[in-house]
């Protein structure tokens, strides 16, 4: 029986966690006897595993309606009548004053936290509250807002004697106040000519009980760099014990004219103009959870006047269209989630009820959504077909829509690094549905990843069709709805990336006794499954614009070399080694499939740092029986297949296996390999895609000649060079390690420059631009990212959506990732992510795949060739795409400008993104905005290319 998508009364109530639903009638306690608000859904404990037939539940409510009120929370109301979708959430209050002026509002971090804890799936740091992101609506008796301009929020209020008046005097670099452990301060400086902040030592780069963290300061954010410019700073913290040490001198700091510390405190106040009985609601938006915020608003003191705090009602979510229902069948209860909502076993179907699916993407644009089905009676599903979908006078083929179920993965401990904590099995695996899947209410629900693909050239309009589900004995047709936007998504991306995939075949855990490959998992060895296994890997990637480190990586240039006539480390003219018998055939032919065809943007040429760029690793030999397994800095097919001469000049005798040269033989050979591959790949029209890429370490003397050197002939100029910033020394003259350098050349040298962004370590701010003179040019700037949620399982999946945006909104380009296979881990236990993904970076962090299923890396001799993606390099895709809504826009706006026509209305959306990253560690956590964000710049970019074309 197939069964259209429809709504219907449940005929069976099982909740997991003791809980249970009721659809009825429900007083409202908070309210006056005469007031009552319908509410679909109320939860109250029952026995573990009970089931109750809907007779029985209705004969027995009567019955348990005085413990229901009791355990109830206050209804959650309607989206439509919420003040501000910015906010995620919000909390009714009520409070009863004397008379009117500022008053206490005695709630706190933690009530608010723990408020917004029941609702959703994550929990989150009261100590971490986002002080600047509350907003206060006054409401009447029936909760419609009558003010939503109430003066009021939490305020920083500083007391207390100065702490720091002795800390300029002397001559010393160093000054240890006394503080208050477990209390806030504030400490005030103001500075000039860069440097670093005093409390330097106490920035929380590694996480508490490590051995690099001697402290637990929790403390606001610190730039790497202060302006060059004089001006003021607030860093507020908590510190863990009596004494603080402030750096205000030295080679660290810049000038620091004055500074001040005292004791802080920071209270919900709000200015109440009517005495009696007030309601509130409180909206709050959580951010990040690894910096505190510095409350924007000031007194300078705290009222004396407190509410009375009559009651604090249940928080509701806003969840705008990122989850509704869409359809029952006596199996199932079915469900949409936005591609940003993470899926577990027991969270609870939505109360929002749609017609079916709607869907919004632009030409040229591939879209993901899950189905969620919450099953009340045992059965299977056994498929999920996508129709074609008409209109516009055309059709859209959906043959190559992918259907794929999300797998779960249990979470034993939270990342440190995400902002909402979790525990438990969450959904992040996708496997191909090819076969029958149980469903069961004691399992939980189950989710189905489906991406369509809206083909270029398609023209705007309202496609439908329909979504046809399998089960057991039944079937469920759920209408789906596609509306194209007026504009088309630019063939090649214009955000680049450098995502890894390295580690086929090398060890990625080398300091374990047996570290384990990718081909181990796979149960691989010969050359060609390895490069068939490496083909499909990058495939995968390549679709989801999630680009590898080189696509070429494992494909051989056919090339030769003799060596030098007169010997290695001779100087005597042309005494040079030679490069010879070059044969660029199948190198071409993997360039052609992955730029062509792939539409891969970049490619990684050279990999190289600062230590290590006086070494060139690129002279092969006779072929291995076996790859290598540790080639340094692999980026060309010859370091993996056949042995390697490796040469270098500057004192090369303390490493192995390294030939010494002279600097005239290194710089000769070096440009051989780079002359010859350029003109390669420009005859293809493929060179402006490639760049080298500079990894960390410290030798500006060596790279600047490294630099100076590729630079000097105009065709390798035009390899981009892309340099990783852990440190600030590529960036800043007077960064410690410059001083051997008689000239300052990296402006001049780097195309890009790549800062890490983590949370823990976030290296880039934006007044970087001017002080350093780096032309406001988006190819100036790509991110590094590796501690960070926005790559974690176990947080929510906003997180994992924001990037390419955030690098947007920063300036940039790009973002660089070491590697996506990180299944033997070398920071953490984790061997297996299937069985535990935590390592110390984050949950999956390091590893947006997963090996094959029940693989424990052994090699059993049975090759398997699967290939499963995480879901997080699904909406790593949109995230490119959301950058791209935001070029687009940028650059119609550019046009709108030179022409005076109307951009208001895109100026403003533009600018909404900076709303939603505040601060560089601390951006929103409402995915419901975000996408109607997203929405609003697509519909900006129709509505002013239209007055463009007008």
């Amino acid at each position: 029986m197939r069964v259209k998508s429809g709504l219907e009364i449940d005929s069976v109530f099982r909740l997991d966690r003791l809980w249970a639903s009721v659809t009825g009638w429900i007083f409202n306690t908070n309210s006056p006897e005469s007031s009552r608000t319908q509410t679909r859904y109320h939860e109250f404990c029952v026995p573990e595993g009970s089931v109750f037939m809907v007779d029985s539940v209705l004969r027995c409510v009567s019955s348990i309606l005085p413990v229901i009120l009791v355990l109830l929370s206050r209804p959650v109301e309607a989206d439509d009548d919420w003040a501000d979708s910015f906010y995620q959430f919000r909390i009714p209050l009520e409070v009863e004053v004397a008379e009117t002026g500022w008053h206490v509002l005695p709630v706190d971090a933690e009530r608010i936290t723990r408020e917004i804890n029941r609702v959703g799936l994550f929990r989150f740091d009261p100590q971490y509250l986002a002080f600047n992101h509350v907003k206060l609506v006054e409401v009447d008796e029936s909760g419609k807002a009558i003010d939503v301009t109430v003066d009021g929020g939490f305020t920083l209020v500083r007391g207390g004697p100065e702490l720091a008046a002795e800390a300029l005097a002397g001559k010393g670099d160093k000054n240890t106040i006394s503080v208050t452990p477990g209390d806030y301060h504030l400490m005030r400086f103001t500075s000039s000519g860069g440097g670093k902040c005093p409390a330097l030592a106490y920035e929380p780069i590694f996480p508490p009980g490590t051995p690099l963290r001697r402290h637990v300061y929790r403390i606001s954010y610190i730039a790497p760099l202060l302006p060059q410019s004089k001006r003021t700073h607030d860093v507020l913290f908590v510190p863990d014990g009596k004494e603080m040490e402030l750096l205000v001198r030295g080679r660290f700091i810049g000038t620091i004219h004055d500074i001040s510390v005292r004791s802080a405190k920071i209270r919900l106040m709000a200015n109440i103009t009517k005495p009696g009985v007030r309601r509130f609601h409180l909206y709050y938006q959580p951010m990040g959870s690894h910096h505190l915020q510095v409350p924007v608003r000031r007194r300078d003191e705290v009222p004396r006047q407190v509410a009375t705090l009559r009651s604090v009602g249940a928080a509701a979510e806003y969840t705008g269209d990122t989850r509704y229902r869409v359809g029952d069948s006596a199996s199932v209860r079915a469900w949409f989630a936005e591609s940003t909502v993470k899926i577990t076993r027991k969270l609870r179907s939505p109360r929002q009820v749609r017609r079916g699916i709607r869907i919004k993407a632009a030409a040229n644009e591939s879209q993901s959504f899950q189905l969620v089905l919450t099953p009340r009676r045992a059965t299977t599903l056994d498929s999920v077909v996508l129709s074609p979908l008409t209109g516009s006078g055309r059709t859209i083929s959906m043959r190559n829509a992918e259907v794929n179920l999300v797998d779960y993965v249990p979470i034993r401990k939270s990342s440190y690094i995400t902002p909402g904590r979790f525990t438990g099995d969450i959904g992040d695996p996708l496997l191909p549905l090819d076969r029958s899947v149980p469903l069961d209410p004691l399992d939980g629900n189950r989710a189905v990843w489906i991406t369509l693909h809206v083909p270029a050239g398609t023209p705007a309009g309202t496609y439908t069709g329909t979504l046809k589900v399998a089960m057991g004995d039944e079937g469920l047709d759920v209408p789906v709805e596609l509306e194209v936007f007026g504009f088309e998504l630019p063939e090649f991306a214009s955000f680049g990336s450098d995502m890894g995939g390295q580690y086929m075949v090398k060890h990625l855990n080398h300091l374990k006794k047996a570290p384990r490959r990718v081909i181990d998992y796979h149960g691989i060895s010969s050359k060609a499954d390895i490069l068939k296994l490496t083909r499909g890997y990058y495939d995968r990637m390549a679709a989801s614009k999630f680009y590898p480190k080189n696509t070429a990586l494992l494909t051989e240039i056919g090339m030769n070399w003799t060596p030098p006539p007169a010997g290695f480390n001779v100087d005597q003219p042309g005494n040079f080694i030679s490069l010879k018998d070059w044969d660029f055939t199948r190198f071409n032919a993997e360039l052609d499939h992955f730029i062509n065809r792939r539409k891969v943007n970049s490619l990684c040429l050279l990999h190289t740092n600062p230590t290590a760029c006086n070494q060139f690793n690129h002279l092969p030999g006779a072929p291995l029986a076996r790859p290598a397994v540790s080639s340094p800095h692999t980026t060309m097919g010859w370091q993996t297949w056949r042995k390697m001469t490796l040469v270098a000049y500057d004192n090369p005798k303390s490493r192995k296996n390294v030939t010494a040269v002279t600097r005239k033989q290194f710089d000769n050979v070096m440009m051989q390999f780079f002359r010859r591959t350029a003109q390669e790949l420009d005859k293809h029209g493929w060179l402006d895609r490639v760049h080298v890429l500079i990894d960390e370490t410290e030798n500006p003397t060596r790279l600047a000649h490294f630099l100076k050197l590729l630079k000097s002939d105009p065709l390798t100029a035009r390899i981009r060079v892309v340099a990783c910033m852990q440190g600030l020394g590529l960036l800043d003259p007077g960064s410690p390690g410059n001083e051997r350098l008689k000239e300052f050349p990296f402006p001049q040298l780097i195309d890009t420059y790549c800062p890490e962004i983590d949370e823990n370590y976030d290296r880039w701010m934006p007044y970087y631009f001017d002080d350093y003179k780096i032309p406001r040019d988006r190819r100036k700037l790509w991110c590094y990212i590796v501690t960070t949620s926005r790559i974690a399982i176990d947080t929510p999946g906003i997180n994992n959506r924001v990037l390419a945006l955030d690098v947007f909104q920063r300036g940039g380009s790009g973002v660089l990732m070491w590697e996506s296979f990180g299944w033997d881990h070398l920071y953490g236990g984790s061997s297996n992510p299937w069985k535990d993904p935590y390592t110390r970076h984050a949950n999956g962090s390091l590893a947006f795949f997963y090996p094959p299923r029940g693989s424990d890396g052994a090699d059993n001799g049975k090759p398997d060739f699967s290939i499963t993606p995480s879901l997080r390099l699904s909406t790593f895709r949109e995230s490119v795409d959301d950058f791209e809504y935001a070029r687009i826009l940028e650059d119609l706006v550019k046009a709108g400008l030179k022409k005076s026509v109307d951009t208001r209305g895109a100026r403003r959306a533009l600018s909404d993104i900076r709303r939603f990253f505040p601060e560089n560690t601390n951006w929103s956590q409402n995915d419901a905005w975000f996408l109607e964000l997203r929405e609003r710049l697509a519909r900006e970019i129709v509505a002013l290319q239209k007055r463009l074309d007008g």
